[in-house]
Parts: C-alpha cells; structure tokens; sequence
C-alpha cells in the first residue's frame, strides 16, 4: 500500500493562504500601502458610496474620511442610488501566533457608475490591540486623498 507524504498530498487552502501571508510579513513587516493610477479622473462634486466590507472596512474608511477631514473632490453618501462612484474591496485580519496581535490586510478598489475601475489600492498594518482595521483604514484614505491630489 503506498501512503501519500505531505509533499505529494493535496494542498489545503488554508495551508496555501498562511503560506502566503507569512511571506507577505516576512518581506513587509511595516505597514506598506501600493496603489495604482489607472487614469481616469474622478468628477468634482460627485457622490461616492462605500459598500460594505469585511471586517467593517467600510465604516472605518467613512469615519476616517468624515473625522479624518480628508480634503475628496466628492461626497460621501449613505446609499447607492444617484451615486456616481463606487468603493468596494476585502479586508482579512490574521492573528500572530500567539494570537495578540493581527496584521490587517485590505485590498479597495474605486468603480464608476459604467463599471470601470478608476483607482485601486492595497494596505497591510499591524496592530497589537485589534485586528489592524484602523490603521489600513487611515493608510487606504490618506492614498485616495492623494491620488485625489494628483497633476
């Protein structure tokens, strides 16, 4: 009878995505935020609306937008209809291990109301109390206020 050893078995998901994030921490263990420009300019005046994201993603990127008196071209409203762009993304938080602290990884991405993504962001952040929602919040709406920004 011959028995599989883990090498030559199936991989598990999970086996896969630890994998995964352990590199990610390895090469990145600060926060470390990349976004990318792809060339369409948002309207002045116009309404964004952010949809909901895992881990509350959403609620904190609004309250960091809101509170953070982030200078946007637009206005954030609290329903779909008449927007004319949309933010949606993931957010996953993962558990050191010993499960103190969590590194929060999210990945945003802005829509326009054809459907065409304008504007796409990626953050990692540690936190020792919480899952690291904050932090990608804050790094996520300080990129978009600077691609806002931009010449």
């Amino acid at each position: 009878m011959k028995t599989l050893s883990p090498s030559t078995g199936p991989v598990e998901p999970l086996f896969v995505a630890a994998r995964l994030v352990a590199i990610i921490t390895l090469f990145f263990p600060c926060t470390a935020v990349v976004a990318e420009d792809l060339g369409t300019p948002l309207l002045k005046g116009s309404k964004l609306y952010i949809e909901e994201i895992e881990g509350g993603l959403d609620q904190f990127m609004t309250a960091e937008i809101v509170a953070g008196k982030r200078k946007l071209p637009f206005t954030l409203v609290a329903t779909a209809t008449g927007a004319g762009y949309f933010l949606n993304g993931t957010f996953l938080a993962v558990p050191d291990k010993d499960g103190s602290s969590h590194t929060g990884y999210a990945a945003v991405r802005l829509i326009d109301a054809e459907g065409t993504i304008i504007w796409a962001a990626s953050a990692m952040a540690s936190s020792d109390a919480g899952t690291g929602v904050m932090a990608v919040a804050r790094e996520l709406a300080k990129k978009l206020e600077e691609w806002t920004k931009r010449d």
